[in-house]
């Protein structure tokens, strides 16, 4: 393996190990905002319509209710996701490394790198269940502003 060579897979490396802790500070915050604001959005709003002196209107409190547990359902695929895709994206900045001394080839890491595509349905399941939880408090607060 040539200097350049050793150089650029060295600086790889680098970049990339602060890079995925750059990734995994961004999604940990997001999701934890994201989670948090879901959850008490429809948490807040299924409490305040429980808590009337008149009958709760059952159409808004029903979309609350099914908000709280997609916002719930969220966080899990979230947390599944994390601990999946961490076991990949570790064994890819192995393979950089043992590229960089010589012990593995190219064609090891283009393996590598193809199981990372892998955890798509988990994802999208994840960012569906976000969704969802955003229509279903979207629709109560409509259904909600039809019953006043």
């Amino acid at each position: 393996m040539t200097e350049d060579l050793s150089k650029i897979l060295d600086h790889a490396i680098a970049i990339m190990g602060t890079s995925e802790a750059r990734l995994y500070e961004q999604v940990n915050a997001s999701f934890n905002w994201l989670l948090g604001t879901l959850f008490a959005a429809n948490g807040g709003a299924v409490v305040a319509l429980v808590s009337r002196d008149t009958l709760p209107p059952t159409l808004p409190l029903a979309f609350f209710a099914v908000g709280v547990v997609f916002s719930v359902l969220m966080g899990l695929l979230s947390a599944v996701y994390a601990a999946k895709a961490i076991m990949p994206i570790t064994d890819v900045r192995m393979t950089l490394t043992l590229l960089a001394t010589g012990e593995a080839t190219p064609a090891q890491l283009q393996e590598k790198m193809i199981a990372l595509d892998g955890f798509g349905m988990i994802k999208w399941s994840m960012y569906g269940a976000g969704a969802f939880s955003l229509a279903s408090l979207i629709g109560g607060m409509i259904a909600f502003s039809f019953t006043m």
